[in-house]
């Protein structure tokens, strides 16, 4: 631990070299008022996603915990998140939808469940630190399919889903943000990754399953699935749409309630887009806790309390399965990744996959 009192000096600290005036507009926002004095200590480093194994990509995420003194009296051991991110950011005058602290205010104006943002600084490289509050990651979310199979944790999240899908963000925010638009793959797509999943399995590297259905079902046999019967243009991005939408990206607050977080390259997406990352496989490849079905039900109910526009089944239906197929196209070749880094758990899900692709149950 590093403690870092600031009652008796001005030193520089030890959070990225901050100096004590730079935070403590962070620790009054905190605090909810002036402070006479506040000390900072840090508690580690917050356990980084698994897609940022790469040093040079990893996010810095330093748990601090804040006591400050008020005319009032003592704030006591806060704990705060202070995220920085590894590339200089935009320029603030002309893009600065796309910072960090400016998602946060903008899901803020939507009463969306999101961890509370205490205040960010651009350090000396143009790189963005926030500090926001920690909260209690799912402890279930590694692996994914331990966390479908969580009926409680399950249902929370395809709740807090339908609170973010029914988000129509400001046409102010909709002119800066990247629009996330699915597209249909074409059979060229699927076969980059299939042959890849194939060479491994001749090679005996994915398990007996999958090697006997790659040995039984010649490549040259597949055919993609049938095209969705719908499509998607920019103008179809109006809805918030966060870029990794799963449960490594939520956690619970100290009342109890789940909120997501990591908004930094978030932007508009068709409508349902962030449940398709969660509903959109079929139950043969994906197994929950309960048909997707029920979950589908729970989820429209909860997306027309919070507002969202009223649509048939059918429509939700057709509109996640366009939306899963457009990430789906990547999964195979994945999760063959995942298996030689000695993940074999992917091993059953990459099997169930590869025979829905080849029996056509997409």
């Amino acid at each position: 631990m590093t403690r870092c009192d600031y009652n008796l000096s001005d030193p520089e600290s030890s959070i990225f070299g901050l100096t004590k005036e730079q935070l403590r507009p962070i620790v009054e926002t905190l605090a909810a008022g002036p402070v006479t004095s506040f000390t900072i200590t840090t508690r580690g480093q917050v356990r980084p996603h698994r897609w940022q194994e790469d040093e040079e990509d990893q996010q810095s995420k330093p748990l601090i915990e804040v006591s400050c003194t008020t005319h009032e009296g003592v704030v006591a051991g806060h704990p705060v998140v202070v995220k920085r991110l590894p590339q200089p950011g935009p320029d603030l005058d002309t893009d600065h939808a796309c910072r960090e602290a400016y998602q946060y205010a903008e899901l803020a104006r939507h009463a969306a469940p999101t961890p509370v943002l205490y205040g960010s600084i651009l350090d000396e490289d143009d790189r963005e630190i926030i500090f926001v509050e920690h909260v209690d990651t799912v402890a279930e979310a590694r692996p994914y399919a331990s966390f479908c199979h969580n009926h409680d944790l399950m249902h929370q999240f395809v709740g807090l889903t339908a609170q973010f899908d029914a988000i129509h963000p400001t046409s102010e925010y909709a002119g800066h943000v990247q629009r996330f638009v699915p597209v249909c793959p074409e059979k060229k797509n699927w076969l980059e990754g299939l042959q890849e999943v194939w060479k491994s399995a001749a090679e005996n590297a994915l398990g007996d399953e999958v090697a006997t259905f790659c040995r039984d079902h010649p490549l040259e046999t597949f055919d993609t699935p049938v095209p969705p019967d719908v499509m998607f243009s920019p103008s179809d991005a109006i809805c918030f749409g966060h870029d990794v939408w799963e449960p490594g990206h939520v956690g619970f607050r100290r009342d109890g309630s789940m909120v997501a977080f990591d908004f930094q390259a978030s932007g508009l997406a068709p409508q349902f887009s962030n449940i398709a990352r969660c509903l959109g496989a079929p139950d043969a490849v994906e197994p929950r806790c309960c048909p997707r079905s029920e979950l589908a039900g729970l989820y429209m109910t909860e997306y027309s309390k919070h507002g969202g526009a009223t649509v048939s089944m059918r429509e939700f239906w057709s509109r996640v399965r366009a939306i899963w197929l457009d990430e789906a196209v990547d999964l195979p070749n994945r999760w063959r990744l995942q298996i030689l880094a000695g993940r074999g758990g992917f091993a059953g899900m990459l099997h169930c996959m590869l025979i829905a692709l080849f029996e056509s149950r997409i």
